[in-house]
């Protein structure tokens, strides 16, 4: 059974991607931006992720036996039969041999959330999980309940746009002066308020609002301007007073405002009882509230999956997988890197004689990096999701905050914005408190103890930290040969290899154009380097 998962038609104005599974198995996902080069791929269709997808699995287009889609034609009054034949119609126009007969399932856009969290969920922790799906808006409700148990999703209730959580999240992020889909610098931002000019009281009643109409049925058809919805949350966040001018007054609004978000997702977890919780829907990238809850349900023996993929990029691969299960069990997958996977050779090719490719071992690479040394990473398969996940990724030293704030500066990010690490589990072990993930969705506190990470750490004492897997060997190799060339920590300094503005980067080409871009010193990936910058800087502050 070949099942292909997409978004990018009606309903959908960003993030268009595609999934394949093969047997309830993910074999390959790719959002539409890693191959357009626009990020978010705003109002864009799936056309060559779809291709890309197919291609990683070695199948071809009349191989698909249904078509998932993660939205219901319903509550935008719209005919099923003909947005099937809409869909059928536009991946034929793109050279694609879909049977005219092929099956297409229209699934409801939170279930399909709730299917993506299910699907990075160790299979050991399926017995029975509650699902809780906290997001901006989908058709006609902004998240709800689910339970998974006996491998069947069970719907349980839902959550209204006037409940809804990224709603209030993105009205404060425009609030504090930043753009939609920036929602992770107001969590940054936060960070940076005193506590204590933080009303608990406000965030509390803040956070009473956002429950006031916290359960409902599905409505049948979409009847809220979200625009509405978020001129309220403006008016409630204000209570009268000015818009916030000045860094700490937006920097108290973030901190307002990531306070009543925790209070809200924690009071809506507190009742969850099964060993496994699982949070999806855009609102579940938000890794300080994730740490947090994470490390309160350990407490009290359960665990918390989010999967890396938590905001619209999941939802093709949720589709897919609801589709799936009619069919036969969904098997779990523990790696985000579901995307295509290019060799040295794949390089050199593209490099042509621009770039001169060279051998060079973890040691090498590790030396470059405790000279000060700023690498784009790009090996083997390509992560799903927002974060860089030792495939794409920008590398440098983790001990020294003159190099973090080169690597903002080449980025184009804001020098306030922290970066994170990459670490090894016997480092998570030692240097941090709290719950390790593979996903770096998962904050965690600094240890006191902890030395060499100060290039990574949040001004509140907490970083991001993601657990490099096992068999990412050579990744794994060179965050080691690190901590030996400097005496320091297993960590290397990871974040996404693009620019500001840009979606991560995919292929050589891409890597290519934008390390020039940015000016970073090197690419390299097992094996191999290739320098950008004669007599590249050194930092060893």
């Amino acid at each position: 059974m070949l099942v292909l998962g997409v978004n990018g038609y009606f309903g959908a104005d960003h993030d268009a991607g595609s999934a394949l599974l093969r047997d309830g198995e993910l074999i390959a996902a790719v959002e539409e931006e890693r191959l357009t080069r626009s990020k978010r791929a705003i109002h864009a269709k799936p056309e060559l992720s779809v291709k890309e997808v197919l291609d990683i699995g070695g199948h071809a287009a009349d191989d698909i036996d249904v078509i998932a889609y993660p939205w219901r034609p319903s509550p935008f009054r719209l005919d099923p039969a003909e947005q099937k034949r809409r869909i059928i119609a536009h991946l034929r126009s793109c050279g694609l041999k879909v049977r005219n007969n092929v099956d297409v399932e229209f699934i409801a856009h939170h279930e399909a959330h709730a299917w993506s969290g299910i699907v990075f969920t160790p299979e050991e922790r399926r017995v029975q999980c509650d699902v809780v799906v906290v997001d901006g808006s989908g058709e006609s409700t902004s998240g709800g309940r689910f339970i998974f148990k006996h491998d069947t999703l069970e719907y349980k209730t839902s959550f209204t746009f006037e409940s809804s959580i990224g709603f209030f999240y993105e009205a404060a992020t425009t609030l504090a002066g930043f753009s939609w889909g920036e929602e992770g610098k107001l969590m940054g931002l936060a960070s940076y308020a005193d506590p204590e000019a933080v009303p608990v009281e406000t965030a509390a009643r803040l956070a009473s609002l956002l429950a006031a109409e916290d359960a409902a049925d599905e409505l049948p058809e979409l009847t809220r301007d979200f625009m509405e919805v978020i001129r309220g949350w403006h008016s409630h966040l204000l209570d009268g007073r000015d818009h916030p001018r000045t860094f700490v007054e937006r920097a108290r609004l973030a901190a307002l405002a990531q306070r009543a978000l925790e209070m809200r997702i924690h009071d809506l977890v507190r009742d969850c009882d099964a060993p496994t919780v699982v949070l999806a829907g855009g609102t579940a990238l938000n890794c300080t509230n994730n740490g947090r809850l994470a490390t309160s349900l350990a407490e009290r023996g359960q665990l918390l999956i989010v999967p890396p993929c938590a905001s619209d990029t999941g939802i093709a691969i949720g589709a897919a997988a609801s589709a799936a299960s009619r069919h036969g069990a969904i098997r779990s997958t523990t790696s985000a890197l579901q995307g295509r996977a290019f060799s040295a050779d794949d390089f050199a090719r593209t490099a042509g004689t621009e770039l001169s490719l060279k051998d060079a071992d973890a040691d090498d690479l590790a030396l470059r990096l405790a000279e000060g040394q700023i690498i784009g990473w790009v090996n083997g398969r390509a992560e799903i999701g927002p974060r860089a996940l030792g495939a794409r990724a920008i590398l440098a030293r983790p001990s020294s905050t003159r190099t973090r704030d080169r690597v903002n500066l080449l980025k184009g990010r804001e020098t306030w914005r922290p970066l994170a690490p990459s670490v090894t589990d016997v480092e998570h072990t030692r240097s941090f408190v709290g719950v390790p993930n593979a996903y770096m969705l998962m904050a965690a506190t600094v240890s006191p103890e902890a030395t060499g990470l100060a290039g990574v750490t949040h001004v509140d004492g907490t970083a991001r930290p993601h657990v490099a897997r096992p068999d990412q060997h050579a990744y794994g190799d060179v965050i080691r040969q690190l901590a030996k060339a400097t005496s320091g920590p297993e960590a290397v300094t990871c974040t996404s290899f693009n620019a500001a503005g840009e979606p991560m980067v995919y292929s050589p080409a891409d890597a290519i154009r934008s390390a020039r871009m940015m000016g970073l010193d090197a690419i390299a990936g097992e094996g191999w380097v290739a320098e950008l910058r004669s007599g590249s800087g050194s930092d060893r502050s």
